[in-house]
């Protein structure tokens, strides 16, 4: 086979073998090529029939984020494999922006993905396509009840693949509707579904404020005038034990951070603490938020953060893990990316 193959020295390769090992090659990139066209079609020609069954969409992205995972095992990733994860995830996107009306038992068939996006978040080189997976792991353990900016880019790109010349003004509002997130209406539905079948347990569920929930409001506005109640919920919520209800809390202070929050901005230095905490955390979901938190924070207050970070990455071997100076590491890595 391939694996037998490739271990063999060059030189004692025979030049049937040499053909063969060729042919494999140029199948698996036809096969690949095939993939990439069946998925662009889909988005393509994508209409609501296309979400009537859940479970096969649900396993055909499972099968492709598995394919994807086995082959970052062998080799590093290719632009082939990256488009058709990247569209294979954007399915997920629309149906949770809205495309369908998602029930209960949905809900439990898209958890089947949350492994594979974990796996894909924590091993996948593309920062763009990691980052898209966490994101899809937060909106489908909240059952849509929080989306970040990211899930709803993704859906919008997927669904403006389907009509590249145009639309009426009514579709292009039913579009928009569809791939901006989780309606209100659909989101307080969600929220009395949720209380109903977990009668007789406290929810420890924060409030996120409904205009940092829905990502089609206007992402340029300066301020969205957040109070201090809802400011000292969410930074609770930041420390909450139930691990959906923290990543989404830590998401929505990058959120304001980003959108340059003056009630946020003036707790810097307890936002910073926040997700330093968080960056010890075990689970992807939560320490990738952190990191993504510092990251936007160090973009606001360079010259303070950055210091800061810098000394505790050099002069904290024993005071921190070797895994939470790594998380410090891509920290460094983000915002020097992000400086230029």
């Amino acid at each position: 086979n391939e694996a037998e193959f490739k271990m063999k020295p060059f030189s004692s390769k025979s030049l049937l073998e040499l053909a063969q090992h060729h042919t494999l090659l140029v199948e698996g990139q036809e096969q690949k090529l095939l993939v990439l066209q069946l998925v662009a079609v889909l988005c393509e020609r994508m209409s609501e029939q296309i979400f009537t069954n859940i479970a096969q969409v649900v396993d055909f992205v499972a099968a492709t984020l598995q394919r994807a995972c086995a082959s970052l095992a062998h080799q590093a990733e290719s632009t082939v494999e990256s488009q058709t994860l990247s569209m294979s995830m954007g399915l997920v996107a629309v149906m949770l922006g809205g495309a369908v009306q998602l029930k209960s038992t949905d809900f439990a068939v898209l958890k089947q993905l949350l492994p594979l996006l974990e796996k894909v978040s924590n091993t996948y080189p593309d920062p763009v396509i990691q980052e898209l997976a966490v994101d899809l792991r937060i909106t489908i353990s909240t059952h849509g009840a929080f989306s970040t900016e990211a899930v709803s880019v993704a859906a919008q790109s997927t669904l403006n693949k389907n009509d590249p010349e145009g639309k009426t003004e009514g579709q292009r509002q039913t579009s928009h509707e569809r791939s901006t997130g989780v309606s209100r209406s659909h989101l307080e539905q969600q929220q009395s579904h949720e209380k109903s079948n977990q009668t007789g347990l406290k929810s420890n569920t924060p409030l996120i404020p409904q205009e940092v929930s829905e990502p089609n409001a206007t992402t340029n506005q300066k301020s969205r005038n957040i109070t201090t109640e809802q400011l000292q919920e969410v930074l609770l919520s930041a420390y909450d034990p139930q691990i959906p209800t923290r990543a989404a809390a830590l998401r929505t202070l990058s959120r304001w951070i980003e959108q340059r929050e003056a009630e946020a901005l003036e707790m810097q230095e307890k936002l910073l603490k926040i997700f330093l905490e968080n960056l010890e955390h075990e689970d992807t979901f939560v320490y990738l938020s952190a990191i993504q938190g510092v990251a936007l924070l160090s973009d606001a207050y360079p010259e303070k953060i950055l210091l800061g970070l810098l000394t505790q990455y050099d002069s904290g071997k024993d005071k921190h893990t070797p895994e939470t100076r790594m998380k410090v590491g891509e920290v460094l890595m983000r915002i020097v990316r992000a400086l230029g």
